[in-house]
Parts: structure tokens; C-alpha cells; sequence
């Protein structure tokens, strides 16, 4: 998982699918208002999927969560960081408590279900509960959406939790919460990290884990052989390795965060031999 510099399209067709979408979420809003169950356009707010699946958009057309490419075959889905409707926790309706103090299910953030901030890339394994061979437990995102302490009921509120669960396109620092290293494996390093592991499976995908396990060696690969074609001055041009490197520095290719860290190994290993060099030759 990497950080998404996701800013607002400023086209026509963009703004036309804004106006559609309030509409649409004001007739949401209204229906819970009056007690009714609201009329939910999947149609609506996928209208605008190939600004999130794009291989040239801001996702690179990789799942925001665990950066598997999105193949033609597997075409993903428009998915809700906080859900619209149908909340549960562990995979059990969530409950909550309404205005006459009764348990109640939890309606969902049904205020946030044209919200284009709201909207995330996610391939069906991120996002569609399933269980994984290993252990039975289940795993994917669906309704769930872990918090500590409070959960917002009413628009407004969402602002006042505090998510467990990352947000590629909203939060900072992505790599203080999830560590990679040459075997492929999610560490985590807080409660966040943990919860999103956890909750997305991201160690419970044998070839998920080979797939990252594999960017973290080409990533440093291609660092250390960039950096002798250097020395050496074999070569003027960019070369695919440089390619190779920039495009994981970029967060464009698919598991760049595993490639990241394996650049950070090469990039500490390289500069470790550097110096050990000058030292050699210190007279």
C-alpha cells in the first residue's frame, strides 16, 4: 500500500457525475430521514470508474489497498473506505444505538455513498469476504470498517473517529504503519497496520506474498545494477533498471511498497560499500 496523490478532476464530465451524484445522495439522505430504505445507484457512483481503474490515472490501475494490477479478466470494484450500507463487525451486523436508546443495526455511512473520497480501486480479494485456505478465517473488506472507540451514526461525525483501517488516498506515512521485508511479509508496525493486515488477508495470499517478496528483490536488484553501470560509466542512457527504479519510487508499479523497502535495503547497502571504498583508499 502507497500513498495516492489523489486530487479532484477539474473536467466537465467530472463535475456533470458531481451533480449527479448530490442529487442522488440527497434523495439518499431524505428516504433515511423519513424511515424509508434508499435506492442506491451502483450505476451512479461506478460512473466514473476508469478515473480510478486508469493504468494512467492516479492508482496506476492497481488495487488502492494491496496493488495487484487489475487485470481485464478481474475487473474490480468501485469500493466504499467507510461503508455505504449493510456495517458489520466481524462479519456480523454491527449495532448501534438510536435516539429512543434501543440497539439498532447501524445503517452504514449511507451520507457518504456518492462522496468521491469516499470511492476506492479494490480488487475482489481486498474487497469480497472469502476464506482463506490456511486457517478458514475470513478475510475482505466488505461491510467491515474497524474504529477505535466512537463510530459516527449521523453525517458529520465520521470526522470525530478514529479508522483502523489505512487509507491510501487520505493518509500520511503509510510506512510507519506497514514494514516490508526480502520475504514478502506485511509486518505490522501499530494497531493500524495490524487491523488492515488483518483485515484484507494481505498475509493470507500465498501468491500476493510471492508477488511482493518478488518486488522487494527486483526493486533492490535493479538499484545496485544502475548504481555499477554508474561506476563503471558502461552506459550514458537510461537503462530498464533505472526505469525500473524510478517506477517503484513513483508508487506506479504493483507492489511498490515492498519495492520501496527493498530500495531503502540497496540504497543503505550501497552507500555502506561507498564509503567502505574510500576507506580503502584513505591515505
Amino acid at each position: 500500500m502507497v500513498r495516492i496523490d489523489f486530487h479532484e478532476p477539474v473536467s466537465a464530465e467530472w463535475q456533470k457525475w458531481r451533480d449527479t451524484c448530490a442529487e442522488k445522495q440527497d434523495a439518499v439522505n431524505q428516504a433515511v430521514l423519513a424511515g424509508k430504505p434508499p435506492s442506491i445507484s451502483e450505476k451512479t457512483y461506478k460512473g466514473m470508474r476508469h478515473v480510478y481503474f486508469d493504468l494512467e490515472g492516479p492508482f496506476h490501475g492497481k488495487c488502492a489497498y494491496c496493488e495487484s494490477l487489475i487485470a481485464a479478466d478481474q475487473p474490480g470494484d468501485v469500493e466504499h473506505y467507510r461503508p455505504k450500507g449493510d456495517l458489520t463487525e466481524s462479519y456480523r451486523p454491527a449495532e448501534c444505538t438510536d435516539a429512543n436508546g434501543q440497539q439498532t443495526p447501524h445503517p452504514g455511512y449511507y451520507w457518504l455513498v456518492y462522496d468521491w473520497r469516499n470511492l476506492l480501486p479494490a480488487c475482489e480479494d481486498c474487497n469480497r469476504p472469502s476464506k482463506r485456505k490456511t486457517n478458514g478465517k475470513l478475510v475482505g473488506k466488505w461491510g467491515e470498517f474497524p474504529v477505535r472507540r466512537f463510530r459516527a451514526l449521523l453525517p458529520g461525525q465520521e470526522v470525530q473517529e478514529e479508522p483502523l483501517l489505512l487509507n491510501p488516498a487520505w493518509d500520511d506515512g503509510l510506512e510507519d504503519h506497514l514494514g516490508f521485508g526480502i520475504t514478502g511479509v506485511a509486518e505490522p508496525l501499530t494497531d493500524r497496520g495490524d487491523a488492515t493486515i488483518e483485515l484484507l488477508g494481505l498475509n493470507r495470499r500465498h501468491a500476493l506474498v510471492q508477488e511482493r517478496a518478488r518486488a522487494y528483490k527486483e526493486a533492490s536488484g535493479s538499484l545496485m545494477y544502475g548504481c555499477l553501470l554508474i561506476i563503471s560509466a558502461s552506459n550514458d542512457a537510461i537503462t530498464p533498471a533505472e526505469e525500473t527504479v524510478r517506477g517503484f519510487d513513483a508508487g506506479e508499479l504493483p507492489y511498490s511498497a515492498a519495492g520501496r523497502a527493498g530500495l531503502r535495503e540497496a540504497r543503505h547497502e550501497a552507500r555502506k560499500r561507498k564509503e567502505e571504498m574510500f576507506l580503502r583508499f584513505d591515505v
